[in-house]
């Protein structure tokens, strides 16, 4: 029977615990406010986007918030931005592209601005139809345009080129693929981390499929999740910011919905018909889609290259914008 004494000691001790933990919580939330204030490009949180808003209503009825900036006479670029994410994913490229090209971006359904699925669909056929009614909207019959696509934007690149009747190069002259993948796409984040194959699809599963709600606001366990996650080690504060801000804000439904259809990915027969050029980009300590992936998608691919982002994560394009930017611009005028 435990004493007195005992009893006390261990209400301490756990009195302790608790008290050192939310030392420590406050010590991260203010190293980590410490360095975003630090950052200099820490306006991309907030800044206005440039241009103007538009809506876009794909053929299910479903509504797409669309951002659209830049000459309508310049080189056209179409972006598609990843699960969870958002159009200010892309904000270095809308700035630093929108004074001479024609840049337009779009929130995937259910994010941010763009409604949830008008009939609840998330498959890859539903992101092929939307990016469609986008470029079937904003973009002239008498202009190309560039598509660009991080992670599941760059799927419905893929997805979208598939469902066309007609030859891809009619409408689009090139294709950037940052971040993404094909096949396999549920296991792989825990089989890097040294899973056994079955243990990897089961986790792997779960964690694309969860509804649980995320916290309502930014945290420091939050913070160095997406860290560890989400980008490489150098990258901004913003960065991941940004990154933790945009998932939180993705509702438990769509986050799930989405996942079972990333969980059950196989685009692999679609790649043939994306015959364009392409550029495939990934970074080298991507833990979502890890280089082996972009490898893939360059070998099966018509006509491909690959472009590796030494030391950045998952999130490249937002962690290296400038090398970023310049690949796009690069694009975007060749063969337009």
């Amino acid at each position: 029977m435990a004493t007195r004494r005992t009893k006390l000691t261990g209400a301490a001790v756990g009195l302790a615990g608790i008290v050192g933990a939310a030392a420590t919580w406050e010590w991260s939330r203010r190293r980590n406010l410490a360095q975003l204030l630090a950052d200099p490009e820490r306006d991309i949180l907030d800044a206005p986007l440039p241009g103007m808003g538009r809506t876009v209503v794909s053929a299910d009825g479903t509504r797409l918030a669309v951002w659209e900036a830049g000459p309508i006479d310049g080189p056209v670029v179409v972006f598609a931005h990843g699960w969870g994410m958002g159009v200010r994913f892309w904000i270095h490229q809308l700035r630093e592209l929108s004074n001479d090209h024609r840049v337009i971006a779009y929130d995937q359904r259910g994010h941010v601005a763009s409604g949830r699925a008008a009939d609840g669909d998330y498959s890859t056929d539903a992101f092929a139809a939307d990016l469609d009614a986008v470029l079937t909207t904003c973009v002239p019959a008498d202009r190309r345009a560039l598509l660009v696509g991080h992670s599941m934007g760059a799927m419905s690149i893929i997805a979208w080129a598939d469902a066309q009747p007609g030859p891809v190069a009619d409408r689009v002259h090139g294709a950037v693929l940052a971040s993404t993948g094909v096949d396999q796409l549920n296991s792989t984040f825990f089989a890097e981390l040294g899973f056994a194959k079955l243990v990897a699809d089961t986790l792997g599963a779960r964690a694309f499929t969860s509804r649980l709600p995320l916290p309502h606001g930014p945290s420091p366990v939050g913070h160095r999740a997406t860290a560890y996650i989400a980008v490489g080690k150098d990258a901004p504060p913003s960065a991941i910011v940004l990154t933790e801000q945009l998932f939180l804000d993705c509702p438990a439904d769509v986050r799930s919905a989405i996942g079972v259809t990333i969980g059950r990915l196989d685009l692999r027969h679609a790649l043939a018909k994306l015959s364009v050029p392409t550029t495939v980009v990934v970074g080298t300590d991507d833990r979502l889609t890890p280089p082996v992936h972009a490898q893939r998608l360059v070998e099966a691919l018509p006509d491909a290259e690959l472009l590796e982002f030494e030391g950045a994560g998952h999130q490249a394009p937002l962690e290296r914008h400038h090398d970023f930017t310049k690949l796009v611009r690069q694009r975007a005028v060749q063969d337009a």
